[in-house]
């Protein structure tokens, strides 16, 4: 309800479309979305590729390198 995530004790500030994809992953953690998946839940229908900068964004602010990620991996030819 409160729409707050903790890491390691420590809140993190996520946007509300920040906040529904992580919530997605953790969720959901052995499934593969699409962007195209990523958008329709984040009810963005004009640039998919718009989910590569949020997904940026939570790596950032979870300190998860994009080429040696612990959370967020990337699936060649399919999506995150």
């Amino acid at each position: 309800e409160q729409r707050v995530i903790f890491q390691e004790g420590e809140r993190l500030e996520l946007t509300k479309s920040e906040y529904e994809l992580l919530r997605l992953f953790l969720l959901h953690p052995n499934k593969a979305f699409s962007r195209s998946e990523l958008a329709w839940h984040l009810k963005i229908a004009d640039n998919p590729r718009t989910i590569d900068t949020h997904l940026s964004n939570i790596r950032a602010k979870i300190g998860d390198a994009p080429k040696e990620s612990r959370y967020i991996k990337s699936v060649l030819g399919i999506g995150y």
